[in-house]
């Protein structure tokens, strides 16, 4: 028992007001006596009472305050949670990529599978089971249900998805869980201790570990290079507690390019030089020798084209514009790059031309003929419900500005001034940045997809060659990454996994996955559909006679390694659902409702007295 606000506590001084009232009303009180004078004026005699006189009314209007007072402090007792009594199961499944490792012709999954379908054939009928699964968030699989065929049937329909299981998704399902008299947690790896403290559940957990430790290769990163002019890297590392080999494959347009036995030692990474490519394209690695887990083998790469396509860069700032316009060539040396001030832009003869892409530093000029534009610190401005930037807009500027690392808690480095940007839904923020000592973060940059093609925008000033300085590679990489992807082919998107896309459709697509299901999506208002890849691979986006390959690559660095052991606490971790414990964990149960019910009862009860004395006393306003 307790108080869940003690502080209300304080209005129990209520208590003490209606004492006083009580003692100055009665202390006083006028006597009526007889008198022997006649028509003469005389004082009241009055009876001085130093002790205080109660009736049934005074306490029953004392229990009342207190009800209410108790109420208000948040009275509780402490009892089993009702799902205790109701037998709540819920089943917590890891679906991070690392799951998906093999051993034994079986993934892990697998045989999280089967332990969980022998608690559900265990379990004594009408138990309620849920089935939860996490990876970048929890979601729900199967809802409440005792019926085992239909549990057996969505626990075996599950994926290992490639992706690493966050522990924000395992906070998330197990507050999702917290109302339940017992949790199954299946996972590869000991549960976090932080994430066990915060659930405050681990006297109804049940940890189940599965797989055993494993070794593993995997491809950390791909660079495909400059066609003809600069050679690719690609990154391989290996997981396996031994030195052991790995053969290495590269292909390009259709025809192997690189193939090579690497010897790796223990927790060896290596970085590989092949080419330069003879033609830009789409580059695949794939590691040939067969190791457990198969999402991290493979990687895809988009090379630069050969072709000379135009780039316009418009700035009012001449260093700006050299920098700009080194930083495109560094991306593809066969852009032709126009370079120019928007005081001296002409609409007749710079603006006649089509170019791929458009770069515009502080400064908007409407009506380029561009298939993907780039917008960097723009100026202020207002938003258009119409047209082809319709929802974009860009307040005043804030300084100074940090960017966040990625996969990093604390700020990146400082970029000095950045125009705060309101995205529309058809955007997605691909880098956020805060100003010191605010708890809100904004877009630096951002990329959507527009009618006339792709969109792009970097916030922050670029001036005083910021991309040039090597303790703000930060700013550079986002850059790179944002040129790079406003132009490449519109039918060829390489991406990672988790990320969501927009991809252009009429009224609708037709999606084909890795493992070849197909799901028809629905366009949006801006005639495109949302995909967010979460298996490694190549996806095919169909609409009407148009069709945009999708490569997923996938690579973590905690999921890849598979050589977590088991928990010695958990080792002895129940295999089914026993009878709930005396010592089982209770919950606060609030007795607000109840304190106020009798605290109504105690003022109907002095009512009911009040009418009882005016008609004794046939006096009807007392």
């Amino acid at each position: 028992m307790g108080f869940l606000n003690p502080v209300n506590l304080l209005y129990a001084g209520s208590i003490a007001v209606l004492v006083a009232i009580y003692f100055r009303s009665r202390a006083r009180p006028t006597i009526e006596v007889s008198s022997l004078m006649l028509f003469e004026q005389a004082a009241a005699p009055v009876s001085r009472v130093r002790t205080l006189r109660t009736d049934p009314l005074f306490w029953l209007e004392v229990a009342a305050l207190a009800l209410i007072v108790l109420g208000l402090a948040g009275l509780y007792v402490e009892a089993p949670p009702a799902a205790l009594a109701e037998r709540s199961h819920v089943l917590v499944f890891d679906l991070g990529a690392a799951m998906g490792a093999r051993e034994g012709g079986k993934s892990r999954l697998d045989l999280a599978k089967a332990e969980a379908v022998r608690l559900v054939d265990s379990a004594p009928a009408g138990e309620d089971f849920t089935v939860l699964g996490y990876g970048l968030d929890a979601h729900v699989v199967r809802s409440e249900s005792s019926a085992h065929p239909a549990l057996a049937a969505a626990i075996d329909a599950m994926r290992p998805m490639d992706v690493a299981g966050t522990p924000d998704a395992l906070s998330a399902a197990l507050m999702r869980a917290q109302t339940a008299g017992r949790i199954d947690v299946f996972a590869d790896r000991p549960m976090s201790p932080t994430v066990l403290a915060q659930a405050a559940l681990a006297d109804r957990i049940h940890f189940h570990q599965v797989g055993a430790p494993a070794g593993n290769l995997a491809i950390v990163s791909l660079d495909p290079g400059v066609p003809r002019l600069s050679p690719g890297h690609v990154t391989v590392k290996s997981f396996y507690p031994l030195t052991h080999e790995c053969e290495l494959a590269i292909e390009s347009g259709g025809k192997i390019v690189f193939d090579r036995v690497l010897l790796l030692g223990p927790g060896e990474q290596a970085t590989v030089p092949f080419g330069p490519l003879a033609a830009g394209g789409l580059v695949h690695a794939r590691i040939l020798t067969p190791d457990p887990l198969a999402a991290d083998n493979d990687r895809w790469a988009l090379a630069p084209l050969s072709k000379a396509d135009p780039v316009l860069v418009v700035s009012p700032d001449r260093t700006v514009r050299d920098d700009l316009a080194r930083i495109l060539l560094a991306v593809n040396g066969n852009f032709i790059v126009t370079a120019i001030s928007p005081a001296d832009f002409r609409h007749g003869v710079e603006g006649a031309k089509h170019y791929s892409l458009a770069v515009m530093h502080d400064c908007f000029v409407p009506g380029v003929k561009t298939d993907s534009l780039l917008l960097v610190y723009p100026p202020t401005m207002k938003p258009v419900p119409n047209g082809p930037l319709a929802g974009f807009a860009v307040g005043s500027a804030l300084t100074p500005v940090w960017m966040l690392a990625s996969g990093a808690d604390g700020a990146g480095p400082e970029l000095g001034s950045a125009r705060v940007a309101k995205l529309p839904d058809w955007m997605t923020r691909t880098v956020s940045g805060e100003t010191p000592g605010a708890q809100v973060t904004f877009p630096l940059a951002a990329v959507g997809m527009i009618p006339q093609g792709r969109f792009g925008l970097l916030s922050f000033d670029v001036r005083r060659h910021l991309l040039l300085d090597p303790d703000k590679l930060d700013a550079l990489v986002a850059t790179i990454n944002l040129v790079r992807e406003l132009t490449s082919p519109a039918d060829v998107r390489v991406v990672s996994t988790g990320t969501y896309l927009d991809i252009p459709a009429g009224k609708s697509a037709r999606v084909v996955d890795p493992a070849g299901h197909a799901t028809e999506l629905k366009a949006d208002r801006w005639g495109r559909v949302r995909l967010r890849p979460m298996f490694a691979g190549h996806y095919v986006v169909g609409s009407g006679s148009s069709a945009v390959n999708i490569y997923a690559n996938y690579y973590n660095a905690s999921e890849s390694d598979l050589s977590a052991r088991p928990a010695v606490e958990n080792a002895g971790a129940a295999a089914a659902p026993e009878p709930v414990p005396v010592g089982a964990p209770r919950e606060a149960k609030p007795l607000a409702t109840v304190l106020v019910a009798l605290a109504l009862v105690a003022l109907i009860a002095e009512s009911i007295v009040l009418l009882g004395h005016a008609r004794r006393w046939r006096a009807w306003n007392v």
